[in-house]
């Protein structure tokens, strides 16, 4: 939801580290909303791909009383990491590595103090 680093939709590059709200001319003002998908692949130990980290992003409006608000689904997809239940365990330690390092990295530290967020990588 908005907050005191940013206050509508056009806001994004307030929040996010890949999104520099820079226009070339002034024809067009701030969006009226906001939808983007980013892909990252994940690699092994030995820098080979084995998934990918999926981030959606979408502009909403909180139910009850319409306030701006971003939805953000960071999502880790790949192959499991050895054999058995053993690589697949492995595979989801390292999603869930990448989905919190990632949105620490994609976020930025302006609002990790409004949201006041620890280190937990």
């Amino acid at each position: 939801m908005s907050g005191e680093n940013w206050s509508g939709f056009g806001d994004l590059g307030e929040i996010l580290t890949v999104f520099e709200p820079q226009y070339s001319d002034d024809f067009l003002f701030k969006p009226e909303d906001v939808q983007t998908t980013l892909r990252y692949v994940l690699c092994d130990a030995q820098q080979q791909p084995i998934g990918r980290l999926h981030v959606n992003i979408n502009s909403a409006y909180r139910s009850g009383d319409d306030h701006p608000m971003y939805v953000m689904t960071l999502t880790a997809r790949g192959r499991p990491i050895g054999e058995g239940i053993e690589g697949a365990l492995r595979f989801l330690d390292l999603g869930r590595e990448w989905v919190v390092r990632g949105f620490t990295s994609i976020t930025t530290s302006k609002m990790h103090k409004e949201w006041r967020r620890k280190d937990v990588t």
